[in-house]
């Protein structure tokens, strides 16, 4: 019995990866003012950014009840059994919502077999974990076991990520006004990682554009073990600003000694972009390899 797997647009999965993983990607719903977008689908990031620096402000909502109720029932009626990864509840009420709609189709459903997971991830972590859960779905891994690929990869992920500009924090609750406007106002750029349990958390300060790579190049190189360098997979990701990813990748192989085919580059959706602002920088990397034997 092989696992189809569901998740939704957060995790930021290229559509190469997709296609060949047979993932089903539900598409986070991107808003300015009264017109809804379906991220990745109807708008694009550049368009996001651009409008942002002009002052738009753009917010996101989370999948409808019934998009989860709609999709779990067709697969219900396939008999095709779910499994449906979310992005972390300390972020977002995905996870909630997806409960709702799981306990409703089993109403109609008996022996429906679907999961909702808690990912405790967000963006391209999530992403990464997706990535290989799925490969386990595909080789016919219990449920069990695909979780574990979850836990593992949610315990040797390191995320960093950086904004230019504190008030699209802000606009998301995720900081104050006041400590926005004082930030900026002393050129502060907070290093942000997700914890174990799934939030966001504020781990340095740093109060230039040079310190901040030299921080995540320091990062990068205390929690990666030596043996693990060649094999380590990264993913920098940026929001409109290419030359800064690609300048912290080549200092990443350069300085820190990785793979240089092992570091992916890829621009952030709408839906993390927006919560970020435009000039953020991601970085997302595994420091153990996976085992074969849990996904393959």
């Amino acid at each position: 019995m092989n696992y189809k797997i569901v998740t939704d647009s957060t995790c930021e999965l290229t559509d190469e990866l997709i296609n060949k993983l047979d993932i089903h990607v539900l598409p986070v719903i991107v808003t300015l003012g009264d017109k809804q977008f379906l991220d990745n689908v109807d708008i694009t990031s550049k368009q996001v950014f651009e409008d942002m620096k002009k002052g738009e402000i753009y917010k996101t909502s989370q999948i409808p009840l019934n998009t989860y109720i709609d999709v779990f029932s067709q697969y219900a009626k396939e008999n095709i059994p779910v499994i449906n990864i979310v992005m972390s509840s300390g972020i977002s009420s995905s996870y909630e919502t997806s409960e709702i709609a799981v306990n409703m189709v089993k109403e109609e459903y008996k022996d429906a077999i679907i999961y909702t997971v808690d990912s405790k991830c967000c963006s391209i972590e999530m992403g990464i974990a997706v990535k290989y859960m799925a490969m386990a779905a595909q080789n016919g891994k219990s449920y069990e076991e695909i979780l574990k690929v979850l836990e593992f990869c949610k315990n040797n992920i390191g995320v960093i990520f950086t904004v230019s500009d504190l008030k699209y924090l802000s606009r998301g609750g995720r900081l104050s006004k006041a400590s926005a406007f004082i930030g900026n106002m002393l050129n502060i750029k907070p290093i942000l990682s997700v914890t174990k349990d799934g939030r966001l958390e504020v781990i340095d300060k740093v109060r230039s554009k040079k310190k901040m790579l030299q921080y995540i190049i320091d990062k990068v190189r205390s929690e990666i073990p030596e043996d693990e360098l060649k094999k380590a997979e990264m993913i920098i990701s940026n929001a409109d600003n290419e030359e800064t990813a690609i300048a912290l990748k080549q200092e990443i192989v350069n300085i820190v000694g990785m793979d240089e085919d092992k570091i992916s580059m890829q621009d952030i959706g709408p839906c993390i972009g927006v919560h970020t602002g435009p000039d953020s920088l991601y970085v997302f990397y595994l420091k153990r390899h996976l085992p074969d034997e849990m996904y393959l």
